[in-house]
């Protein structure tokens, strides 16, 4: 089975859009690290992820103090110590990168990482049967109205071909 691991906004990206719990669906091994959970703010997403973790859908990598120092080491262009330390995770197990920073992508790349964003593990979803073609589109156009970072002609380009 496939590992991925995920930083914060893929899980904020699909809790806003009702599709958090399908990610663990999809037939991949969903890790993360705790940097990137104590970022979830609101309530309700912490207790999806808490439930997927709990249910040994969600692996959670902590890191010890000793392993600060590495994360640090990463931490350029702005990146946050969660971007730095899913970055770590991913980089150590030679995992692919879910994400939608940026600034992040850029560094995974530049370090040999595949990296995917919220659109792919949409499209992924879709082709697998997870969801519905319904739900599929509903949820894409969802996705142009709540995350205006997104390459809307990316989203304009799937949506097309659903018609």
């Amino acid at each position: 089975m496939a590992i991925v691991a995920s930083d914060t906004n893929i899980f904020i990206d699909l809790w806003a859009i009702g599709l958090l719990d399908k990610l663990f669906e999809l037939g991949v091994a969903v890790h993360t690290t705790d940097f990137v959970i104590a970022e979830l703010s609101r309530p309700e997403q912490s207790a999806c992820i808490r439930k997927a973790r709990e249910d040994g859908r969600l692996v959670v990598k902590t890191f010890d103090a000793p392993e600060i120092p590495s994360i640090l080491k990463l931490l350029e262009g702005n990146l946050s110590v969660a971007d730095g330390s899913v970055l770590l995770y991913a980089l150590e197990g030679g995992y692919t990168l879910l994400t939608g920073d940026k600034r992040l992508r850029r560094a995974a790349e530049e370090r040999g990482l595949e990296v995917r964003g919220v659109l792919y593990v949409m499209e992924q979803m879709y082709t697998r049967s997870v969801i519905s073609r319904e739900i599929y589109k509903e949820r894409l156009e969802q996705l142009l109205q709540t995350n205006r970072r997104l390459p809307h002609s990316e989203i304009e380009r799937m949506l097309g071909g659903l018609e």
